[in-house]
Parts: structure tokens; C-alpha cells; sequence
């Protein structure tokens, strides 16, 4: 059978190429016997084919429909947390700006453990490198872990401390104000906290009155403004622009009072006029017209009074 099939295909061959050849014809009788040698391929070469392949490899199977899951299967599969996945956990700068991601194996207990010791290695780090920021959110993430030992409490509380103060030297109140409730979450009734908390808050309203001494000036409310700045610094007196701006406006503010007084003075208004003069010498207690004219208008005052 193969001997024909293959003595068919080469004749089958030769009368395709005879007529672009165009050499010398076929008789009829070799051609119907070459078709007749020809007709078999067409059944034996599939089979041959087929036998021709070796035993081991076979065609892939057809493809399965997709299994439907019930609603309850699906919804457990998709709770149950894979052995060799991880949950992210996202590092976020409050004072604006730096994030990063920290993995947790979601694991036994070792890798747990494992995670907890890669935290306390990167807060170490963080803390050289005098980022407290990413010191606070590491330890954050090793109590969560379960390790709530009192070195992390410590360690956790001082990095709170220290995002604190750097956000408030970096005028961030908001920021900071935000970083001393979380902190109180965790430390709740900490003197310290609680202390940093009231002190950003009499920075955060000091710091609107400070804009608003601004706009006096600007305006030309010169005492205003002064007055204004003197309270800034009494609710919070590290405010270093407030303390600036005040001795920048002292000497103006000493001159325009001590006109106020004179006026008042001369138009016998004499407690007035002394009240004036005692806040020239507030601010300038060697001002000595100012305190020559209150020793005037103090001791008119007491004739006066005498007088009466």
C-alpha cells in the first residue's frame, strides 16, 4: 500500500509540472495509471500521518468549560488569605510629602516574627538616618504585629515625640496636630503628649492672630499691630517671626504713643495721658520725655485731686 502511494504521489507530481515544463507528454494510459496509483493518497497519507507520530505525544485535550463556583465558594476562596502572599502596608509621610511601602508576609507565626525583626531593623535605620517619620510608622506596624513590649512602647512614644517637634519647626501645624491625637490614641493620658498638644494649638492660634497683625500693618495700624504681636507671643513665645516684627515695630510705636500722651496731656487729660505714657515705658524704659511728662501729669493729677 505504501509502495503505491508513494509510486502515485511522484507520477501525481510529474503531471503537475509537465504542463508548465512543457517536455514530452504522458501517454493517456500512464496518466490514468498514475491517478489510479494517485486516488489511495488521499486516505493512505492521513493514516500514515498518524502512525508516524510517536506514541508519547498526543494532541492537547479540548478546553473545559469554566466551573461555576457557588456564591459561598467563590466568597471563601476569596477570604482566605494565600500562604505566600503579602499584605502592603502603605508608609505615609503626614507632614506631606515621602510614602513607602512595607510587605508583611500574611504567614505562620515565624514569618511574623520574621517581618516584626525586618521593622525594627528599618526603624533602626530610620533613626540614623533621622527620619522620625518612618521611625513612628515602623513601630506602628511591630505593635500591630503583637509585639507591645515596653522597649517598642518607649522607642514608639519618643518617635512620636520627634515628628512632633519636626513638624512644628517646619511650621507643618497641621500635621503636627494630627500626629499628637494619633499619638494619644496609643498613649492616651500621656502628660507629654497632652502637653505638646496644647502647646500646638496656642501655636496654631498664634499663628492666626500673627497674620493678622500682619494685615494691621499693612494697613497702617501701627499700635494695633503691636498689641496684636504682643499677644502672639504670649500664647506662644518661641514664635520667632512675632518677637522680629515686634522689635521691628517698637520704635515707631513709641513715638506714635508718646504724641497720643502729649495731645491728651495738653488737653488736660491727664489719666489718659499717664496710661500712655506707662505703655511708652513697657516698651522703652529709658524713654525719658515719657517719663518726665507722666511725673508731670501724675503730680498735676494729685493737686488736682487735692483741689476737689
Amino acid at each position: 500500500m505504501l509502495r503505491r502511494a508513494c509510486i502515485g504521489a511522484s507520477m501525481l507530481l510529474v503531471v503537475m509540472l509537465q504542463p508548465a515544463c512543457g517536455r514530452m507528454p504522458i501517454p493517456e494510459r500512464e496518466v490514468v495509471s498514475t491517478y489510479q496509483y494517485a486516488q489511495p493518497i488521499s486516505l493512505a497519507l492521513p493514516a500514515l500521518m498518524v502512525s508516524a507520530i510517536p506514541s508519547g505525544i498526543h494532541e492537547p485535550p479540548p478546553p473545559s468549560a469554566p466551573v461555576r463556583l457557588s456564591s459561598r465558594q467563590a466568597a471563601t476562596d476569596t477570604e482566605a488569605p494565600s500562604s505566600t502572599g503579602q499584605s502592603s502596608l502603605l508608609d505615609n509621610s503626614i507632614s506631606g510629602g515621602i510614602a513607602k511601602v512595607a510587605s508583611i508576609p500574611a504567614g505562620n507565626s515565624h514569618d511574623v516574627d520574621h517581618a516584626s525583626k525586618n521593622m525594627r531593623q528599618n526603624a533602626r535605620q530610620d533613626n540614623q538616618a533621622g527620619d522620625p517619620v518612618s521611625v513612628m510608622l515602623s513601630l506602628e506596624h511591630v505593635q500591630d504585629a503583637g509585639e507591645n513590649d515596653k522597649i517598642t512602647q518607649l522607642q514608639l512614644r519618643k518617635a512620636y515625640l520627634e515628628t512632633i517637634e519636626q513638624q512644628q519647626s517646619r511650621a507643618d501645624l497641621p500635621a503636627a496636630e494630627a500626629t499628637a491625637e494619633r499619638a494619644l490614641r496609643r498613649f492616651p493620658g500621656d502628660k507629654k503628649l497632652l502637653e505638646k498638644q496644647r502647646e500646638i494649638r496656642q501655636q496654631r492660634d498664634s499663628a492666626a492672630l500673627f497674620r493678622a497683625a500682619q494685615q494691621a500693618r499693612q494697613v497702617g495700624d501701627m499700635i494695633g499691630s503691636y498689641h496684636q504681636l504682643e499677644e502672639v507671643l504670649r500664647l506662644y513665645p518661641a514664635h520667632a517671626p512675632a518677637r522680629q516684627a515686634l522689635n521691628q515695630l517698637a520704635p515707631d510705636v513709641v513715638d506714635l504713643l508718646h504724641r497720643d500722651a502729649m495731645q491728651a496731656y495738653r488737653h488736660q487729660q491727664l489719666e489718659p495721658a499717664i496710661a500712655t505714657w506707662n505703655e511708652v515705658l513697657a516698651i522703652d524704659p529709658k524713654h525719658t520725655q515719657a517719663a518726665l511728662y507722666r511725673a508731670r501729669a501724675q503730680e498735676l493729677k494729685q493737686r488736682l485731686d487735692n483741689l476737689r
